[in-house]
């Protein structure tokens, strides 16, 4: 039964792949030690983390950030 409004259109099947491959456009690997406890809490603030790994003196961060966020957090850019 419908209610009313809009009804939505199907998604194009390639509109979710073309979404993702955006997001991973954005998603900025992030190296940042221990001791920078301040980073990491910026970090899990300004952006939206999507993964993580834990090193022995630092934590590798997978983070979306927006184009201030990645050049707050340049210093700590891991290359790719």
């Amino acid at each position: 039964m419908h209610l009313g409004g809009h009804r939505r259109r199907p998604r194009h099947p390639g509109a979710q792949h073309r979404d993702r491959l955006r997001v991973a456009d954005r998603v900025v690997a992030l190296e940042i030690p221990w001791a920078r406890g301040d980073v990491l809490a910026a970090v899990h603030r300004e952006g939206e983390v999507v993964g993580q790994e834990d090193g022995e003196s630092a934590a590798t961060i997978h983070v979306i950030l927006d184009e201030a966020g990645r050049a707050r957090f340049s210093d700590f850019v891991v290359a790719s």
